[in-house]
């Protein structure tokens, strides 16, 4: 799973997400869990990425999840 726009590129490596916002030059990478603990990232993000159908709104809520993750 590959994305890019002029703003972002994410692409889906062993069970992270790993997001590249070309303005700033910053990467991220994001996880999440459901309860079971199993990875439900890449499922989460194509769900968000359908119901928004805005690949850069996508990537800045993914950038504030990882922001949050300890």
């Amino acid at each position: 799973m590959y994305y890019e726009s002029n703003n972002f590129e994410v692409d889906y490596y062993k069970g992270w997400l790993v997001i590249t916002d070309k303005i700033e030059n910053k990467n991220e990478c994001v996880q999440l869990t459901n309860q079971q603990g199993r990875n439900i990232t890449k499922n989460q993000f194509q769900s968000s990425l359908n119901t928004s159908g805005d690949l850069d709104k996508t990537c800045k809520v993914f950038m504030k999840l990882a922001a949050k993750q300890i």
